[in-house]
C-alpha cells in the first residue's frame, strides 16, 4: 500500500497545482489564455479521474517514477 500512498499524494499535489494555474488563467480573462486554460482543465479532469480510480482500486500503478 505504500506505493499507492505515494501515487495518491502525487496526484493530490498535481491537482492542487493545476487548480492554482487554472484559477490564474481564468482570472486573466484574455483570449490568448483560453487554449491554455482549456488544456489545464483537461489535465485537471484527468488527474481527478485517475485519483478516483486509484482510490476505488480500479487502477493500480505498476511502479513509482522517481
Amino acid at each position: 500500500m505504500e506505493g499507492l500512498d505515494w501515487w495518491e499524494s502525487a496526484l493530490e499535489s498535481a491537482i492542487q497545482k493545476l487548480a492554482d494555474n487554472l484559477r490564474v488563467a481564468v482570472l486573466l480573462d484574455r483570449e490568448e489564455t483560453f487554449r491554455h486554460a482549456l488544456a489545464l482543465f483537461r489535465d485537471f479532469r484527468n488527474a481527478v479521474e485517475a485519483l478516483v480510480l486509484l482510490r476505488k482500486g480500479w487502477i493500480v500503478p505498476l511502479r513509482r517514477c522517481v
